[in-house]
C-alpha cells in the first residue's frame, strides 16, 4: 500500500497544517545549504539541507528540505528548484542544525518539517548508530567471556586442567 502524495504551497496562508508522509512543496525559494556530517568509525555520512522558505520571504523557515549529493561530491553554495517532492517529517533536522540556520539568521518556525528525498537518507543515521552499538556489545560480549575464562582459570585448583 502506498500512500497519496500531499502538495503543500510553501508560504500559503490557505494551505492547511501539513502531517508527515510523501509530500510536494511548491512555490519553495531555497537557501544555503547547510552540511551535516556524521563520523563514525564504519562510514562517514554528509547530507545536505536548506531552507525552504516561500518566494520573497526567504528569512522565516518552517520547511527544510534534503539536498541531494552532487556526483562530483562538490556542493553547490544554495539550492535550486522551486518543487520538491519527498517524505515531511516534523522537526527531523539532524544534531545542531536548527540552531546552525537560527545562527545565519533564518527565522525558524517552532513547528519546522524537514523534506527528506528518500526513506533511505532519512533512515541512514539511525542504521549506522544501531550498527555501532550492535558492535560495541559484541566487543563487551567477547570482553565477558575472556574474563570469565580468565577468572576460572585463576580459582582452579594447582595442576587441574581446564576444558572451556
Amino acid at each position: 500500500m502506498t500512500l497519496a502524495q500531499r502538495t503543500v504551497a510553501v508560504g500559503d496562508p490557505w494551505t492547511a497544517p501539513p502531517s508527515e508522509g510523501p509530500t510536494r512543496l511548491t512555490g519553495v525559494a531555497p537557501g544555503r545549504i547547510a552540511i551535516f556530517g556524521q563520523y563514525w568509525p564504519v562510514d562517514r555520512q554528509r547530507i545536505g539541507f536548506a531552507p525552504a522558505a516561500a518566494q520573497g520571504d526567504a528569512r522565516d523557515v518552517r520547511y527544510f528540505v534534503e539536498v541531494p549529493r552532487p556526483a562530483d561530491g562538490r556542493w553547490p553554495v544554495a539550492a535550486s528548484g522551486a518543487e520538491w517532492s519527498g517524505i515531511l517529517v516534523k522537526g527531523g533536522l539532524p544534531g545542531t542544525m536548527e540552531r546552525l540556520f537560527r545562527a545565519l539568521g533564518y527565522r525558524v518556525a517552532d513547528d519546522h518539517y524537514t523534506l527528506y528525498i528518500s526513506v533511505r537518507s532519512m533512515r541512514l543515521g539511525h542504521y549506522l548508530r544501531a550498527l555501532q552499538f550492535g558492535l560495541g556489545a559484541f566487543v563487551f560480549l567477547l570482553f565477558a567471556v575472556l574474563q570469565r575464562r580468565y577468572v576460572r582459570r585463576t580459582r582452579m585448583p594447582p595442576g587441574a586442567r581446564s576444558y572451556a
